[in-house]
């Protein structure tokens, strides 16, 4: 139900089913979690850095994925690249490069979706060219448009532009069909 509100836009429902839980002692799982971070990264950077009244903050999310891990629940790489995707919006570069060292000990470093969330974060970070973001696409053992698309993207978005039309010189070179994505970042 959670995750239902959260991707139809009802984040107050998916909060209000949260503190439910919390008020019955009732502790997250992964698809909680997942729902949860869906919801924060739909909201205004404003709320999101307490993640809505008060419910939870990014700090108490981050300590949530610790517990789930230490507890030996398997994180998927969809919860890997939400939490990504939330830190990106939020521009929480610190956190995020936390993050990507827990990625490393976990050994998801290397999933292609991760690889690509991972890359997203750096770059809408600021973090391009023979920075980290460049790191972490030279270390994925494969290369999709999706991957491309976040190189691409975040060349463009961080003014340059030189640079993403040669990255997507790059791909194309590879036989990356692009898509509608990559051309938003062209």
């Amino acid at each position: 139900m959670i995750a239902g509100f959260a991707y139809h836009g009802q984040q107050e429902k998916a909060f209000e089913l949260v503190r439910k839980m919390q008020s019955e002692e009732l502790n997250l799982d992964v698809f909680t979690l997942s729902a949860l971070l869906t919801a924060c990264s739909f909201l205004p950077s404003e709320y999101s850095i307490g993640c809505h009244k008060g419910i939870t903050s990014l700090g108490l999310l981050l300590l949530q994925f610790d517990e789930m891990l230490k507890d030996g629940l398997k994180i998927d790489s969809f919860v890997v690249s939400s939490l990504l995707g939330v830190l990106s919006n939020l521009m929480y570069l610190e956190l995020g490069k936390q993050f990507h060292a827990q990625t490393i000990k976990t050994g998801l470093e290397f999933d292609l979706t991760i690889g690509s969330s991972l890359v997203t974060m750096y770059s809408k970070c600021g973090n391009t060219g023979d920075s980290d973001s460049q790191k972490v696409f030279d270390l994925l053992c494969a290369t999709n448009v999706v991957s491309w698309t976040a190189k691409i993207a975040g060349y463009a978005q961080n003014g340059q532009g030189l640079e993403a039309l040669q990255t997507f010189e790059q791909m194309l070179g590879k036989d990356i069909e692009p898509d509608a994505m990559t051309f938003v970042g062209v």
